[in-house]
């Protein structure tokens, strides 16, 4: 019996977004583990937001972004998590993905 739990869609796109990010873009291990830490948390919130990835919205984005400051986080961060995000969603790989 295996011990494996399988990705969710959500899981699965980050993990090759962010081999996308790796492979084709070059970007440094650092890099990627902020992209990676930021964009979790944001899914994660998706979830207990009951959103799939599929279904998210503007709002939503700023509905977590408003979660973030009520926790007291700094702007810069708020907005280097949205920017992320746009970014990502702005990608030929991204668009692919989705369609």
């Amino acid at each position: 019996m295996s011990t494996e739990r399988s990705l969710t869609t959500s899981e699965q796109y980050l993990t090759e977004y962010l081999q996308w990010l790796t492979i084709e873009k070059g970007r440094s291990r650092a890099t990627i583990e902020a992209y990676r830490r930021d964009l979790t948390k944001l899914l994660e919130s998706m979830k207990d937001a009951g959103t799939e990835l599929d279904d998210l919205r503007e709002r939503d984005l700023e509905r977590y972004c408003n979660q973030l400051r009520r926790q007291k986080r700094a702007e810069t961060s708020i907005a280097r998590t949205s920017r992320r995000f746009v970014d990502g969603s702005r990608t030929s790989w991204w668009r692919a993905t989705w369609q």
